[in-house]
């Protein structure tokens, strides 16, 4: 399913068209919203600024087997 809100609107005497209009604009919004929120944080992740390396192992020398 879409998930889609569903409110029946009249052309002819315009019952419903405002409250159909704010409806679709208030979807628009929080997606717009979900969309900045969600690139902000990947941006944070990817940031080369702001990494951490967790792989601290220290290079071991190689040792001769004589």
């Amino acid at each position: 399913m879409l998930s889609v809100p569903y409110i029946e609107t009249s052309a002819l005497d315009g019952t419903n068209v405002s409250k159909a209009v704010d409806m679709l604009l208030d979807l628009v919004m929080k997606r717009i919203e979900a969309s900045v929120t969600k690139s902000r944080i990947h941006k944070a992740c990817v940031d080369d600024k702001n990494t951490v390396k967790l792989d601290n192992k220290q290079k071991q020398e190689k040792k001769c087997a004589c």
